[in-house]
């Protein structure tokens, strides 16, 4: 593992805040409610806040995107426990591939029973040559983050995969209703009035066929819109 450098001139450029990553903001905010109490660590440009439609924000990031940033480097310092009253849900969205000891980050939420929300580019995902270039500070598969999750003391909700690239989680510590956060995985009869209709493709997905992923990259795109 690399040992951490201030990456403060680094996030302060424009050009490292990626444009795609509204894209796979947009992606995960599909499967959680509006109106939770978010805290966005690692924000940028606060597509969260956009995208998500909290009833309450905190945008947390090594350099001030605003006037409302919380500034912190959690490679250097823990994250305060007075940030995290009344939140319901941290995004960590290109942030825990950058953390030194990410386990430690996660611990500390699920201590204050925040849920977590959070992408990853798993080693045995195709991006990971590129987030290595990128100065990437830990490396586990997709079994590999998830373990982490479980020994900070979280439990799986849901997992998707970004385009092929990222994997996007989110876990609940003990005592969290995942159905406050999500819908997804709900039995029958839980899911809030007003749900949208689901849409269930059933099939053989080949991963990595390129074939295949774009057939459901385009489902997703016609309905996604007005189906869950």
């Amino acid at each position: 593992m690399m040992t951490p450098i201030p990456d403060q001139n680094r996030w302060s450029e424009s050009e490292s805040l990626a444009v795609d990553r509204e894209r796979r903001c947009r992606f995960a905010a599909r499967f959680v409610r509006p109106g939770l109490r978010v805290i966005d660590l690692g924000c940028g440009r606060m597509e969260v806040e956009r995208l998500f439609a909290p009833s309450a924000y905190v945008p947390v990031d090594q350099v001030a995107r605003d006037a409302r940033t919380r500034q912190i480097d959690l490679n250097t310092s823990p994250l305060p426990e007075g940030w995290l009253t009344d939140v319901q849900v941290a995004t960590m969205f290109g942030v825990l591939e950058y953390l030194a000891d990410p386990g430690a980050v996660m611990a500390a939420l699920a201590s204050r029973r925040v849920a977590l929300l959070a992408s990853y580019p798993g080693t045995d995902l195709p991006s990971a040559a590129a987030h290595a270039k990128h100065g990437r500070l830990n490396a586990f598969d997709v079994a590999g983050v998830e373990a982490l999750a479980r020994r900070a003391g979280y439990r799986h909700v849901f997992r998707y995969v970004f385009e092929g690239q990222e994997g996007v989680w989110l876990w609940v510590p003990e005592g969290v209703d995942p159905g406050t956060l999500s819908a997804v995985g709900l039995p029958p009869g839980r899911e809030p009035r007003g749900t949208r209709s689901r849409l269930v493709v059933a099939g053989f997905l080949g991963r990595g066929n390129c074939g295949d992923e774009a057939i459901f990259q385009v489902i997703h795109e016609t309905f996604s819109a007005t189906h869950d």
